[in-house]
């Protein structure tokens, strides 16, 4: 398998129609700021590099940048931190993000391919709540519109009035679902690709991270 670089998958997804808050690599502290100026501040500054997919446990994300300063000592201190701490990864700069506003919840959406199923899709309750609840539920793909909308109504019961998820519209996330689902169709080369988060609203949802990666040789 290989890996995507985040700027890769985010392409996968604006393709499909999934909304992804703006983003765009840069490849020096010069770049990265007029980004940021561009976009508005506050924003998010992540460590591009296909070979990690780890980010924050080497350092390699800093929040709520507000200021040209902020951002370019953001660029150089992940540069120099990441690069220290993988020499042998290829680090093509850092992506700026604009930061999402605060939402009513946060979901995780992924596909893995199961040994009786075939490739199935997940969705559930993401942030903070992906590895203590695990309130997640799980379709077999392709998934319709219909399968979309019960998968969230799943999470939804599970999750209760937890988050805000009480809150979410059906529709809303089950759009992501089944957009996603078609991504994966038009897309048979890649093997996965993990959201997580993408944070949502009572009229909409923004995709803030995700990685992915493609069948075959590395």
């Amino acid at each position: 398998m290989r890996n995507l670089s985040e700027a890769d998958v985010y392409g996968l997804l604006e393709a499909a129609g999934i909304k992804v808050a703006p983003y765009r690599l840069t490849r020096t502290a010069d770049e990265a700021v007029t980004a940021a100026t561009e976009f508005g501040y506050p924003v998010v500054c992540k460590v591009a590099s296909a070979d990690i997919l780890h980010k924050s446990k080497l350092g390699g994300v800093a929040v709520d940048r507000r200021t040209p300063e902020q951002v370019r000592e953001a660029f150089e201190g992940i540069v120099s931190r990441v690069g220290r701490a993988v020499p042998e990864a290829k680090i093509d700069g850092c992506l700026i993000c604009g930061q999402a506003p605060r939402g009513l919840a946060e979901a995780i959406i992924g596909t893995t391919r199961d040994p009786e199923f075939g490739r199935v899709v997940m969705f559930g309750a993401g942030g903070e709540f992906a590895e203590v609840l695990r309130a997640v539920d799980f379709r077999s793909h392709p998934v319709d519109g219909g399968d979309a909308a019960d998968l969230v109504r799943k999470v939804q019961g599970k999750m209760k009035t937890a988050a805000g998820w009480s809150r979410v519209a059906p529709a809303v996330a089950a759009d992501l679902v089944r957009r996603f689902s078609e991504l994966l169709a038009a897309h048979p080369e890649v093997e996965s690709i993990d959201i997580n988060p993408a944070v949502l609203y009572e009229d909409g949802y923004l995709v803030i991270d995700a990685k992915g990666t493609l069948a075959g040789e590395s």
